[in-house]
């Protein structure tokens, strides 16, 4: 068996993730408190067909509204914080 490329595990797993959800509007909120995974998430989130948030600046708030603003597509919001600092979203 071949070596998967870690690009085509993650890519797999966000697709997995969205399968699993059933829905057109799954949603991955992505916690990334020491900023490694910013730069990995964009093409496999590209490649899985999901939509990709990443504003380091927007307050919880700001970003709940633009959820709730939005249209429903799978999206994944890079959040730069720990899931426990988690607070209105």
């Amino acid at each position: 068996m071949a070596a998967e490329s870690f690009f085509q595990w993650l890519t797999d797993r966000i697709t997995e993730i969205g399968d699993r959800a059933r829905s057109d509007a799954a949603l991955i909120l992505w916690c990334d408190p020491d900023l490694m995974w910013k730069d990995l998430l964009e093409p496999s989130a590209e490649a899985a067909g999901f939509e990709l948030w990443i504003d380091g600046e927007m307050q919880e708030l700001e970003i709940r509204e633009k959820i709730l603003t939005s249209p429903p597509v799978p999206r994944i919001i890079w959040l730069p914080r720990l899931k426990d600092q988690i607070t209105y979203l």
